[in-house]
């Protein structure tokens, strides 16, 4: 096996490792693969490089398979192949990656949904509030109004035990 191939080898399955990770599986860089293509036909507008992207792993794929289950030697490949392998891992590290860019703007796009989902619960709960210092105010007033009358009880029985 020569150096070239050792070394798309070598990236393969380092790409291969950490979307393994990703996926909780074995096969990784075809469940990657697998979900972009669920999700390619809005995603591929939204994510720049997206139908690259998708193209260039599926030929990687491919070449790697024929190179570990054919054992042809003649399999064409070359330098950038592997430094797209590379560049690759490198998007995923850093959240790059297209399912991760789609998944930041799918985030995004339900941001003001849910921060007006906020605001409206906001609103309630003040209007709440409000309606509770009222019933704080009618609550005093009326205990208030029971004492006043207690006390007027209290001076009209004096008055007409005095008389």
């Amino acid at each position: 096996m020569g150096q070239s191939m050792k070394e798309f080898i070598d990236e393969f399955k380092h790409l291969e490792k950490i979307c393994n990770e990703i996926y909780s599986e074995q096969h990784g860089v075809t469940q990657y693969i697998n979900e972009m293509e669920q999700k390619s036909g809005y995603a591929s507008r939204k994510i720049p490089d997206w139908d690259k992207d998708l193209d260039n792993l599926k030929h990687v794929r491919h070449i790697r398979n024929n190179l570990v289950h054919e054992s042809d030697d003649t399999i064409d490949y070359d330098l950038s192949d592997i430094e797209f392998i590379k560049a690759f891992y490198q998007k995923i590290i850093s959240q790059q990656d297209p399912l991760a860019l789609l998944r930041k703007q799918d985030v995004r796009a339900l941001q003001p949904k849910i921060s007006n989902n906020v605001r409206h619960s906001n609103s309630i709960i003040r209007t709440m509030e409000s309606d509770d210092e009222k019933d704080d105010s009618l609550t005093k007033a009326l205990a208030w109004g029971v004492v006043l009358v207690i006390l007027i009880i209290i001076l009209l029985s004096v008055i007409i035990f005095v008389l």
